[in-house]
């Protein structure tokens, strides 16, 4: 099973009958929402925003990343949360993105849907890559070894 790439919108995930379509997405860890991929994304699924700040509110800062807060959007939509990077823009050379707690994140996505036998599909633009600076090569390798090596399938849409 490889990576799909597909021109779209990820805020507007196929859908497999039987099957949830996670729209994955980096959160930072501050509590800030306002550029980049979660624009869209909130003003299509605004139950996503609000999840992410009733997350914020209830959990320690310091315990943060690597955590997945979910929000049920639509019959068949989920969107994960994933807090993987502490800030929102590179600084002193140093970038955002936290490769292991995106790794984390993606891990807690597959435990928690196992645990409870739901099948999914999953759903992202280039996670991590846009203002958290990531390098698109080890965040593919970071799917590769957690969702696609769990025979999961991913969709990667770009605009």
């Amino acid at each position: 099973m490889e990576i799909k790439y597909i021109k779209g919108d990820a805020t507007e995930p196929i859908i497999h009958e039987g099957k949830y379509s996670v729209i994955c997405h980096c959160c930072n860890a501050i509590g800030a929402w306002g550029k980049g991929f979660v624009v869209p994304l909130g003003k299509k699924y605004p139950r996503a925003k609000e999840r992410y700040f009733e997350f914020i509110k209830a959990s320690n800062k310091d315990n943060r990343l690597g955590s997945v807060s979910f929000a049920k959007v639509a019959d068949n939509i989920i969107v994960a949360n994933i807090i993987g990077q502490y800030d929102i823009y590179p600084k002193n050379g140093k970038i955002p993105l936290d490769y292991e707690a995106l790794e984390k994140g993606f891990k807690f996505i597959i435990e928690m849907f196992q645990m409870h036998r739901m099948p999914l599909t999953i759903h992202m633009p280039k996670i991590g890559c846009g203002l958290a600076g990531g390098d698109w090569n080890r965040v593919e390798n970071i799917i590769k070894n957690t969702f696609i090596s769990s025979n999961i399938e991913v969709y990667v849409y770009l605009l």
